[in-house]
C-alpha cells in the first residue's frame, strides 16, 4: 500500500510540473469465465469449488504520450458458491520494438468468496460423548485484500496475433467467517467465528489475442493463483476466459 501510495505521489507531482494533455486510449475487453478454486489444509485439498460467470479487464492509458495507465479488473461467478472480485492496478506501457511491448505494475485486488461446507468440530462433553461433531451447511465467507507487483509482456505473434504473458506477487490479508448454530456449544454465543490471516503466492496468466482491422480483437485466456500461508493454508485456483475487446485508438 506504501509502495502504491508513493508511485501515485511521485507520478502526481510530475503532472502537476508538465501538464500533459489527457487522453483516452487502450482496450477493454470481457466475456465468460470458468473458474476452479481449492481450498487447502495443510497443502491438502478439502473442497473444490466450480464456478461460472465472467470478467472485464481493461488497460487505459489517460495521459498522451506518458504511458501511464490504469488496469481496472472485475470479476463474478457463481455454482458451488459466489465469488467477486475487483481490483485497480497502476502501470506503465513500455514498447521494448514494434513486436514486443511490457508492462511493469503495482496495484490492489480485493476478494469476496461465499460457500457452504461440512467441518468437524470438537464438542467438549467428556466421555462416553463423542469428541468429535460434524456440522453440515456450515456459511463460509472468505474476504481479502491483497496488495501485488508484476509485469505483464505482449509479443507479436502474427500481423494480427498477439501473445500476452502476466506474472504477479501478491500478500493478502484475508477474513474468514463461519457461521452455524453449532458454535454455540463450542463457546461462541452467537454462532459465529472468525479468523484471520496472511497469505502470499504467485500468479500467473496468458492470453492469445486477434486483431481485427475494425479494432475489435477475440481471445482467449487462462490463469493460475495460488496464496498460501507458512503451514500452507489458503486458496489455489485456475480459471479461463473466452473474451471480446475493443480498442481505443
Amino acid at each position: 500500500m506504501r509502495i502504491l501510495l508513493l508511485a501515485l505521489f511521485l507520478f502526481s507531482g510530475t503532472f502537476l510540473h508538465a501538464r500533459p494533455p489527457l487522453c483516452c486510449k487502450g482496450r477493454v475487453d470481457a466475456g465468460p469465465a470458468f473458474y476452479r478454486i481449492n481450498v487447502l489444509e495443510e497443502g491438502k485439498t478439502t473442497q473444490t469449488m466450480d464456478l461460472f460467470g465472467g470478467r472485464l479487464d481493461a488497460t487505459l492509458l489517460f495521459l498522451e504520450n506518458s504511458g501511464i495507465c490504469l488496469k481496472p479488473t472485475a470479476s463474478g461467478a457463481t455454482g458451488d458458491g459466489k465469488f467477486y472480485s475487483y481490483g485497480i492496478g497502476l502501470g506503465h506501457y513500455t514498447p521494448i520494438t514494434d513486436w514486443l511491448q511490457v508492462i511493469p505494475v503495482i496495484g490492489l485486488t480485493w476478494t469476496d468468496l461465499r460457500t457452504s461446507i461440512d467441518l468437524d468440530v470438537p464438542t467438549g462433553l467428556p466421555p462416553p460423548f463423542p469428541a468429535i461433531q460434524t456440522l453440515h451447511m456450515v456459511d463460509e465467507e472468505f474476504d481479502s485484500q491483497s496488495r501485488y507487483v508484476g509485469m505483464e509482456v505482449f509479443y507479436q505473434v502474427h500481423s494480427s496475433l498477439w501473445l500476452t504473458l502476466i506474472y504477479q506477487y501478491a500478500w493478502a490479508d484475508s477474513e474468514t467467517t463461519l457461521m452455524h448454530p453449532g458454535f454455540i456449544q463450542a463457546g461462541h454465543p452467537d454462532g459465529i467465528f472468525i479468523s484471520k490471516g496472511s497469505t502470499q503466492g504467485s500468479n500467473f496468466a496468458g492470453s492469445i489475442d486477434y486483431y481485427f482491422p475494425s479494432n475489435w480483437t477475440i481471445g482467449l485466456a487462462g490463469g493460475f493463483n495460488s496464496s498460501l500461508d507458512r503451514e500452507r493454508f489458503g486458496i489455489e485456483g485456475w480459471g479461463l476466459k473466452l473474451s471480446i475487446g475493443y480498442c481505443l485508438k
